[in-house]
């Protein structure tokens, strides 16, 4: 709740430009900007930052992730920053 305001205009443009980068590389059918304030909220890292979530039609509504458990991360990464315009 105590983000500067300069960086958090450039936030959700940097969302958009993600997501776009991830339906081209991921194929994914759309996706989510969350961004979660207090344990309450769901907020488990006391900074701020967004999630940008994928999603797929007919897939699970929610996606359950767990840190260091992703195999093919270093590939996910890949087709995300191929498709990134900067």
């Amino acid at each position: 709740m105590d983000l500067d305001e300069e960086i958090a205009k450039k936030v959700l443009p940097l969302a958009a430009k993600l997501g776009k980068a991830m339906m081209q590389g991921l194929k994914c059918d759309g996706f989510n900007v969350v961004q979660n304030n207090g344990e309450a909220a769901g907020q488990t890292v006391m900074h701020f930052h967004t999630h940008v979530i994928p999603r797929y039609k007919n897939k699970p509504a929610i996606v359950v992730w767990e840190p260091g458990k992703d195999e093919d991360m270093d590939n996910t990464v890949k087709l995300i920053k191929e498709n990134f315009e900067n």
